[in-house]
């Protein structure tokens, strides 16, 4: 099974439990820019 990571380019884009999204530059995993939605929503279930 392979292992897939959402990536644009050099940059991995994860989301995270604080409500924030990252973009982690995928070589040293520096984070290269954040986006705060303003609100924190529910998990779909």
């Amino acid at each position: 099974m392979a292992e897939t990571r959402p990536n644009a380019g050099n940059t991995v884009v994860v989301g995270s439990f604080d409500g924030n999204v990252y973009g982690l530059d995928a070589a040293t995993g520096s984070e290269q820019w954040r986006f705060g939605p303003g609100t924190m929503c529910s998990p779909l279930r």
